[in-house]
């Protein structure tokens, strides 16, 4: 951890030495914080977002056959329903940082579930087409809304000492709720199925006005008074919060006076174990499904085994992307921004994401009339590139306060 903390020590002075009352950024304002029944309140509330983003992603699916056959669709109809999720995330995720500045954490995620509430009722009432894509849009747009939203809200409202188990738990119920939509979409109508996703959002709505709102958002747009009451539900009522505040008040200000040219300062030499092992695992994984198609194509007497093989490489890919990539860069990208950038580099972050995610989804079909093993070579080298990057200029975050997260990366 040398490496680590050695930088951070060098910049925590320098801090210090240009601001001349910079907070030390103490380990013990949070770190050892309880998890107090708000902290665990708030999120569940917000965990209800991951869970219903979830079964949207898992709706197409199970609801295929039926839509089809009541509706008359044709399968280019239904392939635009399926994919537009995705155009409405990338425009969401255009917004979401900015949306989250400018009304906050929880104005976004209620404004978001309104969205989301409107393209499930769209679906359920449809009778053609249009309205399908309407609502499927309306569904992806408001996922990409608080993309960014719900991850940083969790980040900020919880302990250094547990913050990375709890948005671990982010990508952990995104996948539940796809899966029960998995297994229930096959046992019910596709309207009735749409009419169960709205469910989630009726019961986080209520939600967000129970819980306190982020209180560094709070600091960060001068209600101070305010970000000191949400310190005090979320810590509890006798914890000393006064450590913390200051924290947050004077990283603040400081990242006020920073030039948003600092963002591209984030990407540091540091080391990654886990998400390095991860990208290494889906690179391997890759490598396998291409080779099982390489000998099924082209050593035909291997045709009865390289479905064994492609299949080992599926559970190497699906076990090692679930040990690192699935969780860990939702982490670290609610970590490593200061408040002056949060935002833009949220919009950035999602709009990648989910543009890139259309590219896979709209060409995997032609890459794989054209190459079968081709294909997965192409995807492998995709992660070869990504274990590069990831030794190159990944922050190490685990524990450490957000503070100091931010704090050593702008003055390394």
């Amino acid at each position: 951890m040398e490496g680590v903390e050695t930088p951070f020590l060098i910049g925590r002075e320098k801090l210090d030495n240009n601001n001349g009352q910079g907070s030390s950024y103490n380990q013990d304002s949070s770190s050892q914080s309880p998890l107090t029944f708000a902290v665990v309140l708030t999120t569940l509330v917000l965990y209800c977002g991951s869970y219903a983003a979830g079964n949207s992603m898992g709706y197409s699916s199970p609801a295929e056959s039926g839509i089809i056959n009541d509706l008359g669709l044709t399968l280019p109809q239904y392939s635009v329903f399926v994919s537009i999720v995705l155009v409405g995330m990338v425009f969401g995720a255009v917004l979401s940082g900015k949306t989250a500045d400018v009304i906050g954490r929880r104005g976004t995620l209620g404004v978001a579930d309104l969205f989301s509430i409107t393209g499930w009722l769209a679906i359920t009432f449809s009778k053609g087409a249009l309205w399908l894509d309407v609502g499927r849009f309306l569904l992806g747009f408001s996922i990409g809304l608080c993309s960014y939203a719900g991850p940083i809200f969790v980040a900020e409202i919880t302990p250094q000492n547990v913050r990375g188990a709890l948005m671990s738990v982010v990508a952990l119920t995104t996948t539940f709720g796809t899966a029960v939509f998995f297994l229930i979409g096959p046992l019910v109508n596709w309207r009735t199925l749409s009419l169960i996703g709205v469910v989630p959002y009726l019961l986080q709505l209520p939600g967000l006005l129970m819980i306190p709102e982020s209180p560094r958002w709070l600091m960060k747009v001068g209600r101070a008074e305010e970000c000191e009451n949400a310190l005090r539900r979320l810590r509890g009522e006798k914890a000393d919060i006064s450590k913390e505040k200051a924290d947050i008040k004077d990283h603040i200000e400081h990242s006020n006076r920073t030039s948003e040219d600092g963002i591209l300062s984030v990407f540091q030499r540091k080391y990654a174990r886990c998400l390095i092992i991860s990208a290494v695992g889906t690179c391997l994984g890759s490598l396998l499904i291409g080779l099982s198609f390489f000998l099924q194509d082209n050593l035909h007497f291997w045709e009865r085994n390289s479905p064994v093989l492609s299949l080992i490489g599926v559970l190497v890919y699906v076990g090692f992307y679930s040990l690192g990539l699935a969780g860990i860069p939702l982490i670290i990208s609610s970590e490593i921004f200061p408040m002056n950038v949060k935002g833009s580099a949220g919009s950035i972050i999602y709009v990648i994401l989910y543009s890139s995610s259309w590219v896979i989804s709209y060409t995997y079909n032609f890459m794989f009339q054209w190459n079968s093993a081709g294909t997965f070579l192409i995807f492998a080298a995709i992660s070869g590139g990504t274990i590069l990057f990831i030794w190159k200029m990944v922050p190490e975050t685990k524990g450490r306060t957000l503070e100091e997260i931010q704090a050593s990366i702008i003055h390394e």
